[in-house]
């Protein structure tokens, strides 16, 4: 059936019913053992894209980087030569060099280190979700079945809930800072009317008509005073973050490292085999 859904070796799981999977393949199996125990019949997993993989023979390369500031990504600029052969993008994200993990270089760093690497040279890269300057990914949810192993704010309180339900594409999960205001500013049903301008939700991509449905993997009902209490609940026991799921509408993309989204069947298997990081 995963094959059927278009999931690929190589995909790996990003989020488990609003819970981001952060510790591998065993916490997916603890979350999709606690699930059956309460009786819950299926789940919405998100995945990220198998990355491309590719072996650079010689040098130049054949392509340009930047580091994006906010996202703490080195995006991939203008491509030719090898590069360009090889399948490599404008706008993909460059994450390994043999195999040394990226995160927290400085440009510098990374120049230095792609300019030092031996030959062959094995580069990674993935595709990201198209914010200014940034490639698109959109999301879809499909059914399929699963293995067995800031401040929140109400734009419009006071006034007529609205009647007409979002048309969801699909549900993408965020991990909220709780100490900094989130920056969304909700219609009374937790549908996000709008969001400030460089604020944590524009930085992470929350878009416009996007309907939040959980926090922390607990289902929230269409109310955005109930969204507020459970925040401040979560602020005032000391939490420093919280994982909000939304319902995506039509079109939108997913967050970073999210292509899709699948609501999973727990009473049967899925059929992918996982190795120790959640990848297939």
């Amino acid at each position: 059936q995963a094959e059927r859904m278009g999931i690929s070796a190589g995909a790996s799981i990003k989020a488990f019913g609003g819970k981001c999977i952060t510790k591998g393949t065993e916490q997916l199996a603890r979350l999709i053992k606690k699930a059956k125990r309460k009786g819950v019949s299926a789940a919405v997993v998100g995945f990220s894209p198998a990355p491309l993989s590719v072996a650079f023979s010689s040098r130049p390369f054949g392509f340009m980087i930047r580091l994006e500031d906010t996202l703490g990504l080195f995006i991939v600029g203008e491509v030719d030569g090898q590069a360009k052969e090889l399948g490599v993008a404008p706008g993909m994200a460059l994450v390994t060099i043999n195999d040394a993990e990226l995160t927290g270089f400085t440009i510098d760093q990374c120049f230095q280190c792609l300019k030092e690497a031996a030959l062959p040279c094995r580069l990674v890269f993935r595709k990201v979700p198209k914010g200014d300057a940034i490639g698109s990914m959109v999301v879809e949810e499909v059914a399929v079945s699963s293995s067995d192993d800031g401040d929140v704010k109400d734009a419009n309180r006071g006034s007529k809930e609205p009647s007409v339900e979002v048309p969801a594409a699909g549900s993408a999960s965020f991990k909220l800072d709780l100490t900094r205001p989130l920056g969304i500013f909700f219609a009374r049903d937790c549908t996000v009317d709008r969001v400030g301008p460089g604020s944590q939700a524009d930085v992470l991509g929350v878009p416009t008509g996007a309907v939040a449905c959980e926090l922390d993997g607990e289902a929230l009902p269409r109310a955005t005073d109930e969204l507020v209490k459970r925040m401040g609940l979560a602020k005032g026991s000391g939490r420093k973050s919280a994982v909000m799921t939304f319902q995506l509408p039509m079109g939108e993309v997913a967050p970073i490292g999210l292509v899709a989204s699948f609501e999973m069947d727990l009473s049967k298997p899925l059929g992918i085999f996982f190795d120790k990081r959640c990848v297939a």
